[in-house]
């Protein structure tokens, strides 16, 4: 049975008139700010990321810990440990 899918909190530090920029448009377009930032967020990663890491990503597990490549083409897992 699939893992239900769960939201997270991220708190983020952001300079003050970008912050009052994105609650004015985030009511202008009648969104919460955590919608609008959910959505920021997605065409960010679909954006910068590659089709690869995203592929590897939908296909993890969601109790694994996150994958980040390392220089020397190794990657690191979690805090702290090298493959």
């Amino acid at each position: 049975m699939p893992r239900k899918k769960r939201d997270e909190r991220l708190n983020l530090t952001v300079e003050e008139t970008l912050k009052r920029q994105f609650e004015v448009v985030c009511a202008w377009k009648g969104v919460s700010m955590s919608e609008g930032a959910q959505q920021a967020l997605a065409d960010w990663v679909q954006k910068n990321a590659s089709p690869e890491l995203l592929n590897a990503l939908q296909n993890k597990p969601n109790d694994e810990p996150p994958v980040a490549p390392v220089a020397g083409g190794k990657v690191k897992r979690g805090k702290g440990s090298e493959e």
